[in-house]
């Protein structure tokens, strides 16, 4: 239990509800580790808060609009405790036009890029990825600096800019901050969680409490954004697990509606909530697939494919340190490296069995 709940990042959750409901039933040594594990949780949620909120002072001071996102502002509004919510990082968004004074600003701020890049390294990211990290040296805290909300298996153009629209203010440590709007919230959840096929069971607690915590959402505009950017199959399946793991369908009814059933979207919640049980490891190579069932339209389809398959990621830009002028170079490396690493593991298998 332990393991899994360490796994899933719900260490503060497990120990908050066993200690109210049961607190005479959990083994005193299994009771301890639980309690240490959490308050040291609590400790690091504490520093990492913190650290956002010296942050959001500076960029406000440098005039930049900056968007904190999930950790300490998800633990806020749908927790109402920063210490029930398990993070290990700090996610802000800044649109692309702030992207080298936020970054400067983080540099004078003393935090230094997890993994040092050339400039030349540095433009292949910018242009085929959504995030870059800093880490603090005496702190350790980790701030990942967005000029996209999701990576580009998800990202269109478009729906970048409607993550800015309707902000809802948040208060952390004194410091007004705004973040994602209710409707919009609800929908990142799904897109993020989705794209990571809903492998811990804290994301959708965080999406359980997003129900709970906003009742008179405007699920017209969830479902309109979500089939704007292909995405109604994650809302779809987000609502299905909550309702199947929670028994929440008092919290999901209102947003399903009359909408017909979607016969993927409950084979895939199926798929899910199965490997939660089994508590299993992603096979990502069967992943792949259901990542592509996860997505209703051919043209989100084709692009997942690519960026999986073709697309250049921090790791291949870290590796080979490619010019600027090459960086079209990075679409024939990627699909040779990951044959190789598929080579490399399959006779890792086989050499085990």
């Amino acid at each position: 239990m332990l393991r899994l709940a360490g796994r899933h990042a719900i260490v503060p959750l497990v120990d908050h509800h066993l200690a109210r409901v049961a607190p005479d039933i959990v083994p005193i040594p299994v009771r301890d580790s639980l309690r240490a594990a959490a308050q040291q949780g609590a400790v690091e949620s504490l520093q990492l808060t913190g650290e956002l909120v010296a942050v959001m002072r500076a960029f406000e001071q440098s005039a930049i609009d900056a968007m904190p996102f999930k950790g300490p502002t998800l633990a806020a509004l749908l927790y109402g405790d920063i210490s029930l919510r398990q993070y290990q990082d700090l996610d802000v968004l800044v649109q692309r036009q702030d992207l080298s004074a936020a970054r400067a600003m983080l540099l004078d701020l003393d935090f230094e890029p997890a993994e040092p890049m050339s400039d030349a390294q540095r433009a292949s990211l910018l242009a085929s990825g959504h995030h870059e990290r800093f880490v603090h040296p005496a702190s350790a805290a980790t701030v990942e600096l967005h000029w996209s909300l999701n990576d580009k298996t998800l990202t269109h153009r478009d729906i970048e800019h409607c993550w800015w629209r309707d902000r809802q203010p948040v208060t952390i440590g004194g410091v007004a901050m705004r973040t994602l709007g209710a409707e919009r919230m609800l929908l990142y959840l799904c897109m993020h969680a989705g794209n990571h096929s809903w492998a811990r069971l804290s994301w959708i607690c965080d999406f359980q409490r997003a129900l709970r915590a906003y009742t008179s959402v405007d699920w017209s505009a969830v479902w309109r954004m979500a089939a704007e950017n292909g995405a109604q199959r994650a809302v779809s399946v987000g609502l299905a697990l909550v309702d199947f793991l929670f028994e929440g369908e008092t919290l999901t009814v209102t947003a399903a509606g009359s909408r017909p059933r979607d016969r993927i979207a409950t084979e895939l919640t199926l798929t899910f909530a199965h490997r939660l049980f089994a508590g299993s490891e992603i096979d990502y190579g069967v992943d792949f697939r259901v990542q592509l069932r996860s997505r209703e339209r051919l043209r989100d389809k084709i692009r997942y494919a690519w960026h999986v398959l073709a697309e250049p990621h921090p790791a291949d830009v870290m590796l080979v340190g490619l010019p600027r002028a090459l960086h079209g170079a990075y679409y024939v490396f990627r699909p040779i490296r990951l044959a190789w690493k598929h080579l490399v593991r399959r006779q890792q298998r086989t050499r085990t069995a």
